[in-house]
């Protein structure tokens, strides 16, 4: 009986880990990501240049606020990839010569 319960809840375990990587799914296998702390010299090109080394990258869009910061906290940018999550937000990222923030998966609205 107890072996019961256990492969249960083990299963029930399993089913919200998917239900979470498919919140994280934007469509087809996509996963929007928020990227902080990006220079205000950096482009969409840029970015997009940058995350193809981890996968299909579908979209990228950055922002620049007008009140930036030297360290370009300001600004930000999402992009639209299909690849290895894991080693995206594992990895240091440097586009065009400055660290960003570490990637975090954006938020479903």
């Amino acid at each position: 009986n107890r072996d019961v319960q256990s492969a249960a809840s083990e299963a029930a375990d399993k089913a919200a880990r998917d239900s979470v990587r498919q919140d994280r799914t934007v469509r087809g296998g996509y996963t929007k990501l928020f990227v902080g702390e990006v220079s205000r010299t950096s482009s969409e090109d840029s970015v997009r240049v940058h995350f193809t080394q981890f996968g299909e990258v579908d979209r990228v869009v950055v922002m620049h606020h007008s009140t930036s910061s030297a360290k370009g906290a300001n600004s930000f940018a999402f992009v639209v990839i299909c690849g290895d999550v894991e080693a995206i937000m594992a990895a240091t990222h440097v586009i065009d010569g400055h660290q960003v923030a570490q990637p975090e998966i954006a938020r479903q609205q």
